[in-house]
């Protein structure tokens, strides 16, 4: 069994015993870096329309559609956008802006822009206790085709440690991308850890709504307890995650079927 925390070569799938086990379907990177899956789900929405795959904000990916980014951030200047490498992980290099000046000064120079995608800054999530969160669902694909998803119960709701400010407030006081404007904008827990004031660690189990990470039924208790319908926002989770995976199955079944020998 070989349990691979980077992608596989396509040349290593061919060579697969029958009893041979490995973690990864060939170019499953197609779900896991971030330009691949924008362009994955908008060839869907271009196919079946907005109505069922609304659920992706306004994106680009750079530098293919830089031209592209920079006329609609100079026809809204009041829009922000979040930049995120394709292939980075844990907070690593995002910011939010609403300057293509600066997406370009990040980038060095615009004709050797990073790859890396620009998506309109959600600017009004739902908070508990003035903070961001976001939720880590745990998707097990045990088969390419037919195609087999799996869900785990729980997961986890991953917080931010300073109180939320929306970017323009946040701006006049110069602290949208620093350490500490990291702290209120982004949830992940490799940015927020470092937060000594904010950062709170739950260590009872049975005190499970408390702390900068609490598991996904702890959340939907409080969910509950605030008046909004749980099962309802999970409906919509496990659609976004079918329609996710349809986006990229084609694929990673020809992928499949092209290289690996044994089911």
């Amino acid at each position: 069994m070989l349990w691979s925390t980077k992608p596989l070569k396509l040349g290593q799938y061919p060579n697969l015993k029958k009893f041979q086990k490995v973690n990864q379907f060939p170019k499953s990177f197609e779900l896991t870096r971030k330009d691949l899956l924008v362009e994955r789900v908008q060839k869907m929405q271009e196919m079946y329309g907005m109505s069922q795959l609304g659920f992706l904000p306004l994106t680009f990916t750079l530098p293919r559609e830089a031209a592209t980014l920079q006329h609609h951030m100079s026809m809204n200047p009041q829009q922000y956008w979040i930049i995120k490498p394709s292939s980075s992980s844990q907070g690593k290099g995002i910011f939010i802006t609403n300057s293509f000046a600066e997406v370009v000064s990040t980038n060095n120079q615009k004709e050797s822009l990073t790859s890396c995608v620009a998506s309109h800054y959600i600017s009004n999530p739902l908070l508990i206790d003035s903070l961001k969160f976001d939720l880590r669902v745990y998707v097990a694909v045990t088969g390419v085709h037919p195609l087999k998803v799996y869900v785990y119960e729980d997961g986890l709701a991953r917080f931010a440690t300073t109180k939320y400010r929306p970017p323009q407030a946040a701006d006049s006081s110069g602290n949208l991308n620093n350490r500490e404007g990291k702290f209120c904008h982004l949830t992940n827990y490799s940015v927020n850890k470092l937060n000594k004031k904010g950062f709170k660690q739950n260590l009872s189990e049975d005190d499970d709504c408390s702390g900068s990470k609490w598991s996904i039924k702890a959340l939907r208790k409080v969910l509950k307890a605030n008046g909004i319908d749980d099962r309802l926002v999970f409906q919509r989770i496990y659609d976004v995650i079918n329609k996710t995976f349809l986006s990229v199955e084609p694929v990673l079944r020809q992928a499949q079927n092209q290289y690996v020998q044994n089911r």
